[in-house]
């Protein structure tokens, strides 16, 4: 079946050459000319209805794309407004920010940047709103050319950017979002008047075909075993303690798991810095964790078992050797997603810390 896509593509392929007729018809000034001109252009009104009659079909089939929010989230309806100011006074910007606390127990309102306006001492301001939300007024004043120069652009439209900022938040709860985006025109036809809701049109709700899900890369190298009292333990206690540090004991959400364990080994020592050579010792498929799940017991212990399994079967050098991981965590939520949602880097215990079985 033919899509809305197909019929906007076709239209848009097709359209530059019937435009091209219509423009020498409307050109033509001569019955000569006309005559000349009456085959092509009634092909091209012929081919125009049936692009545009295509294109309607396909549009009252369309169906926007439709995500389910998830219980744990939180919705934030955010207006913009341009409120009238003096002649002469730097222009105002007003945002106002709504947050559903019904589906949600600790709502965080955003911290917002706007480039090229500062934000007033006295903003955000808490407002009025209806039981089960939480409202705030955000406030800010234009600056001046020079001051705004300094400020970041990360876009090339006149449109100022808006940044939102959401401080700890808890990556495997709060997995990704998803924006949108609606016009609303003729709400402030006279200054400080209301205008007639008849005159008011709001453009439907438009958001982006998919969600925004973050990539933390996280490569500060971790001692696995300062996680325990004792820093010579089996290597199954150190992966216990590596899981139990790093999950939670019930995933808020649904997330997958995946780890790669490379053995490791110091082959040039430069300064205070090693050069090490790795070689892969295990890579476990993307494990699905259930909500208020964690890690199996058994899955712990088999990861155990191959890493004690490889060392019995290739006798790696001893000395100032390691093993060393990488943990991905996976969102959920979003089955498309192919990248982590975080990815821990440089987790490593030490050879000398690990209390091997006994041949």
């Amino acid at each position: 079946d033919e899509t809305l896509f197909d019929a906007l593509v076709r239209f848009n392929q097709k359209y530059p050459a019937l435009k091209t007729t219509f423009d020498q018809l409307a050109e033509a000034d001569t019955p000569a000319k006309l005559t000349a001109l009456a085959e092509k252009a009634t092909q091209a009104v012929d081919d125009f209805a049936k692009l545009v009659a295509q294109v309607a079909a396909t549009w009252r089939e369309w169906q926007p794309v439709q995500r389910s929010i998830v219980a744990i989230g939180v919705d934030y309806t955010i207006t913009e407004e341009d409120p009238p100011v003096p002649a002469g006074q730097p222009a105002i910007k007003e945002m106002t920010i709504v947050a559903n606390v019904s589906t949600s127990d600790a709502v965080v309102l955003p911290q917002v940047l706007l480039p090229g306006y500062r934000q007033f001492e006295d903003s955000p301001q808490r407002q009025d709103s209806e039981p089960g939300f939480q409202k705030q007024l955000y406030r800010f004043e234009q600056k001046s050319p020079e001051e705004a120069a300094l400020d970041p652009v990360y876009g090339e439209s006149s449109i100022p950017d808006r940044t939102l900022i959401i401080q700890d938040r808890d990556i495997l709860a709060q997995q990704n979002a998803w924006s949108g985006i609606w016009l609303t025109r003729n709400r402030q036809l006279v200054p400080y008047a209301q205008t007639n809701p008849v005159f008011v049109f709001q453009t439907p709700q438009v958001r982006f075909n998919n969600w925004v899900t973050p990539l933390l890369v996280n490569t500060r190298p971790w001692n696995i075993a300062d996680l325990s009292e004792s820093p010579i333990q089996s290597i199954l206690i150190h992966l216990q303690q590596l899981f139990k540090t790093v999950l939670p004991d019930e995933a808020p959400q649904p997330y997958g798991l995946r780890l790669d364990c490379r053995y490791s080994f110091a082959v040039a020592t430069v300064g205070n810095e090693q050069l090490f050579s790795a070689v892969p010792v295990l890579l476990t498929p993307r494990v699905a964790i259930a909500q208020n799940a964690t890690i199996s017991s058994q899955l712990v212990t088999d990861l155990a078992t191959e890493i004690e399994r490889w060392r019995q079967d290739n006798r790696p050098v001893e000395n100032q050797g390691r093993y060393q991981f990488t943990l991905n965590l996976f969102s959920g939520i979003d089955n498309d997603a192919t990248l982590p949602l975080l990815k821990i880097e440089q987790l490593y215990v030490q050879q000398v810390d690990i209390l091997w079985p006994s041949p």
